[in-house]
């Protein structure tokens, strides 16, 4: 059986995969803020992947240079070592 309220946590996840932001999903959600959303109700999985598809998209050209450097001040340290390495940059 499947409660109502999982079916929150699976539109979070699902919309994050789709390219929605977390703001925008926690004001579908009715939250004040994404800190909750980001806890409770969209998967961690999609997180990363929402991340990584952001970095791919702006070093692909499809972003503007401001964005890439939001996007590269906005990874996990684990993540930014990973794409520097991946480009030859040592930080």
């Amino acid at each position: 059986m499947v409660c109502p309220h999982s079916l929150r946590g699976l539109n979070a996840t699902l919309a994050v995969e789709a390219g929605a932001t977390c703001s925008l999903v926690a004001r579908a959600l009715g939250h004040g803020s994404d800190v909750v959303t980001r806890r409770h109700y969209i998967a961690a999985s999609a997180l990363e992947s929402a991340r990584s598809a952001r970095v791919a998209s702006a070093l692909l050209g499809t972003a503007d240079l401001t964005g890439l450097i939001s996007t590269l001040r906005n990874l996990p340290a684990e993540q930014l070592d990973t794409v520097c390495s991946a480009v030859g940059y040592r930080r």
